[in-house]
């Protein structure tokens, strides 16, 4: 089963400033990840709950799970026939928003 990947407005700002972040020194390799880690999170059109509950499921209603790419963690969580990415942020940040 294919599921449709969509990305929260949170998620598109969490791209933008990864991006931003690391293009102060490295622009090219800026690009080339961020592109690497949409990718990722494109991957979860196929087998999301390979992904384990992520730790803020503890904190919410709803079944959070956690993709990895690098030291970043994608947030989402799965519907019958969707995914729904919440955040894509750097392992070490603390997320203060309720997800």
């Amino acid at each position: 089963m294919v599921f449709e990947v969509v990305l929260s407005f949170q998620t598109e700002k969490d791209l933008a400033e990864v991006f931003a972040h690391i293009a102060k020194d490295q622009p090219i390799p800026a690009w080339q990840f961020v592109e690497a880690l949409e990718a990722k999170i494109q991957s979860l059109s196929t087998m999301p709950k390979r992904c384990p509950l992520a730790g803020e499921n503890l904190e919410t209603s709803r079944e959070v799970r956690c993709l990895l790419h690098g030291r970043y963690r994608i947030l989402f969580t799965v519907d019958e026939k969707r995914v729904s990415v919440l955040r894509a942020v750097h392992g070490a940040r603390q997320i203060d928003d309720p997800l």
